[in-house]
């Protein structure tokens, strides 16, 4: 059986590239803004781990890959709902612009 052999070569910063993301590249991978991430590290009410390396925030592409698997649609895992709630029932009537609530 003969070994794989690959002829691309890859620079040791490209495998630190693609290990390592940037909070622009994070937040882009999980669809939410820059400023949702560090106010998540700030908060640390989501554990999203992170490093820093020379000054500058990272997140390990691995790390991002496994808390996006645990971040579930079926509400086992899935982060509570911060604010609002279900919406307006289908078939309410809508509250007018200038109402007040009793």
């Amino acid at each position: 059986m003969e070994a794989f052999v690959s002829t691309q070569t890859i620079t040791p910063s490209e495998l630190l590239i693609d290990a390592l993301w940037t909070p622009k590249m994070t937040a882009r991978r999980l669809a939410v803004s820059v400023g949702t991430l560090a106010a998540w590290r700030i908060e640390e009410k989501i554990r999203l781990p992170f490093i820093v390396v020379g000054g500058q925030i990272r997140y390990e592409r691995e790390a991002v890959e496994s808390f996006l698997k645990s971040q579930t649609a079926d509400g086992v895992n899935a982060p509570e709902r911060r604010r609002g709630g279900p919406g307006r029932p289908k078939g309410s009537p809508k509250r007018k612009k200038n109402a007040r609530r009793k």
